[in-house]
């Protein structure tokens, strides 16, 4: 799926295929009223985004079998278990953000000089957060919707652990539900290294993680239950 963006590098929200043929429309209107070069090629232009427009929307219905979803929540409040009883219980596609954005950018431009290899960098990023966050902050930057598109687009049901509100925001429209995992009573919040909040994140529910494993998997079950 091709990112749009408008005249100053900001990611622009996906075309839809009816608002793609409806620019086709007018290009060839426009062609045939001023028969201009500059014409024709807009109307190339509008023909190539239609296509893309078409094979995008067709691309998403398919990812779209089960909904997406974006899972919230502090450092260690349990967002990797929830995402773990999702993919384990009810057959998500999971795959950690962090792990995904290490592989794709951290591990070369940061960790390759510094650790031996990719898991003794990943086993030691809650020592580094604020750096990851900034490193993932460079990878979407300007496209905020970078990590979550990309994930979604190669087959993950599941985003877990953002931690910038810019990306959140650029982002909420890419999916079906927004969690919250919450842990408050055990664990503080999480300071520095993230600006979203359990305030600030206008989630959909919380996913209360302050009682036991198996209130937890109850909790995960009910939510599964209320959106199927």
């Amino acid at each position: 799926m091709k990112t749009r963006t408008g005249a100053n590098g900001v990611a622009l929200p996906p075309l839809s295929p009816q608002n793609a043929a409806k620019r086709v429309r007018s290009a060839r209107y426009q062609l045939i009223k001023s028969k201009t070069i500059d014409a024709a090629l807009a109307l190339q232009k509008a023909e190539r985004d239609h296509r893309d427009a078409v094979r995008d929307h067709l691309s998403l219905a398919v990812n779209n079998a089960r909904p997406r979803l974006l899972v919230l929540g502090y450092g260690r409040h349990g967002k990797d278990t929830v995402a773990e009883m999702l993919r384990d219980l009810h057959g998500f596609r999971f795959i950690s953000s962090s792990e995904f954005v290490g592989r794709e950018c951290i591990w070369d431009s940061w960790g390759r000089d510094r650790y031996p290899d990719f898991d003794a960098m990943y086993a030691d990023r809650h020592n580094h957060r604020e750096t990851w966050m900034e490193l993932i902050a460079a990878y979407n930057t300007p496209d905020k919707t970078r990590t979550a598109r990309t994930m979604l687009e190669r087959g993950y049901d599941l985003y877990v652990g953002m931690r910038r509100l810019d990306e959140l925001e650029a982002s909420r429209h890419l999916f079906d539900h927004v969690m919250w995992v919450d842990r408050s009573q055990h664990q503080p919040p999480e300071t520095g290294s993230m600006d979203i909040t359990m305030e600030n994140a206008r989630t959909d529910l919380v996913i209360d993680n302050n009682g036991t494993l198996d209130d937890l998997r109850e909790h995960v079950a009910a939510f599964i239950a209320s959106i199927t």
